[in-house]
């Protein structure tokens, strides 16, 4: 069974707002989580390049942003992510850059989107993901028929040690009622 976003809650919805310190001074601003929208693709895509492939253990292990055929696989995966309306984006308010972003997917029991990857690299960090996915079946375990999982939560380095990696999965439990799910 393959899922797809409905059309309700529109998009972009806001899922949270919350107050933590500004990077700029030590005072409180508001942040809000909401949303991607596909006005925002190449700059999300340029957020994760900045902020995930170097920081995130796996990909960073197998070093994926020093070579030219991961990144692009790895930036065609997060595409597709973008494509399935499921990512959310922590932004200042008043401002337009991307101080977090959360990639998510809904998990369907049954056939899952097939990766033909020539990175061996990346092979194996997804191979990584698939096996721990496997130790533990969340559909029977949990009488489910769907359930929301991620793909990847990037903070802007500028922005890290402020709590808002905390708040953007904080955002995720709204997020997940909003659409109905777990």
């Amino acid at each position: 069974m393959v899922w797809s976003r409905p059309d309700n809650p529109p998009n972009p919805t806001i899922y949270h707002t919350f107050r933590a310190k500004d990077v700029d001074s030590d005072q409180l601003v508001t942040y809000r989580v909401q949303d991607f929208t596909e006005d925002r693709h190449a700059d999300v895509i340029q957020h994760y390049r900045e902020n995930f492939v170097d920081d995130e253990p796996l990909a960073a292990s197998r070093k994926i942003s020093s070579s030219k055929v991961a990144m692009a696989e790895i930036v065609a995966f997060w595409s597709w992510c973008l494509e399935q309306r499921m990512t959310v984006v922590c932004y200042k308010d008043g401002s337009d850059e991307i101080v977090g972003a959360n990639l998510l997917h809904v998990a369907t029991p049954g056939k899952y989107k097939q990766w033909n990857l020539k990175s061996e690299d990346l092979w194996n960090t997804f191979e990584a993901h698939i096996y721990v996915g496997q130790q533990f079946n969340v559909f029977e375990r949990f009488c489910v028929d769907r359930y929301l999982t991620a793909y990847g939560l990037a903070v802007n380095r500028r922005y890290r040690g402020r709590g808002i990696a905390t708040e953007l999965l904080k955002a995720r439990i709204r997020f997940a009622r909003h659409l109905g799910s777990s």
